[in-house]
């Protein structure tokens, strides 16, 4: 059972998949997280009941945070807007936000 959503990041991008995360998820409890909690929140990441997200628009960055939480024993979750729409043979990767909006075609693989 998921207690808990762990959004890494707290700007524009991590609220826009915080709205994706309560239209998916509504009793589940969303957390952004800003760089000076990220210590705080490691150990709740690493609870069985918790997932996490990446919810950093900057690439650069994204990709820092990630290798940096990559380090610990934290499970990543999918997420999907119910707007979008996306083909039946489409792939998608753990860690991947497919936002509102979004059409993903035949054969399409997002990792």
């Amino acid at each position: 059972m998921i207690n808990n959503i762990i959004v890494w990041g707290d700007g524009g991008h991590a609220n826009m998949i915080k709205s994706i995360v309560i239209a998916n998820y509504p009793k589940v409890k969303t957390h952004l997280v800003s760089k000076s909690e990220e210590l705080d929140y490691l150990k709740l990441a690493q609870n069985r009941s918790s997932l996490s997200i990446i919810g950093v628009g900057d690439t650069n960055l994204r990709i820092k945070l990630l290798d940096r939480l990559n380090k610990f024993s934290i499970k990543w979750i999918t997420l999907i807007s119910k707007s979008a729409i996306i083909s039946k043979n489409t792939k998608i990767g753990k860690g991947t936000v497919i936002m509102p909006g979004v059409i993903l075609n035949n054969n399409v693989e997002i990792f």
